[in-house]
């Protein structure tokens, strides 16, 4: 398979570089995750999320065009000069505590690994992530499920879909 890093655009490597110029940062989540079942993804369906090691704070210092989209949870939507209408959610690494409302939790602490914050996803399939050099971190082996078409949560599943 052709090296995944080459399928993101101009504006999110713009974004990951300035991220990793003061941390570390990942892509995450469902564009991985769609690149690796359908291949490059173009136009409008672009939508990349990003995990990184930096707080909020610093994030919204180097973005200062940032909107807080869930700034408690650690989530930060990123804003280019160079483009008008679109936004990458920048989240910090993080684990999250008890969830009472079933929806989001009620606290989340930052400073934690990537593989610890892959854990807190729900599914296989969406616990992965890819580093600057175009390696896939899949400690569940969410690459596999997608080959085997399996839905698989990660950890005990009656767990997570509470």
């Amino acid at each position: 398979m052709a090296n995944l890093v080459n399928f993101l655009d101009l504006e999110t490597n713009e974004v990951l570089n300035r991220l990793r110029k003061y941390g570390e940062a990942w892509v995450v989540g469902g564009w991985l995750r769609d690149v690796l079942i359908e291949g490059p993804i173009e136009g409008n369906k672009i939508d990349i999320d990003i995990a990184t090691s930096l707080i909020p704070e610093r994030v919204k210092e180097i973005f200062p065009k940032s909107i807080g989209v869930g700034e408690n949870f650690g989530t930060i939507g990123v804003r280019l000069d160079s483009s008008k209408n679109r936004v990458w959610e920048v989240t910090t690494l993080r684990t999250d505590q008890n969830y009472s409302d079933g929806r989001r939790p009620d606290a989340v602490d930052f400073g934690v690994t990537i593989l610890e914050d892959l854990a807190r996803r729900d599914f296989t399939i969406n616990a992965m992530a890819l580093d600057r050099n175009g390696k896939i971190i899949d400690p569940y082996d969410g690459k596999g499920d997608i080959i085997n078409s399996i839905i698989r949560a990660v950890g005990n599943p009656s767990e997570r879909i509470q």
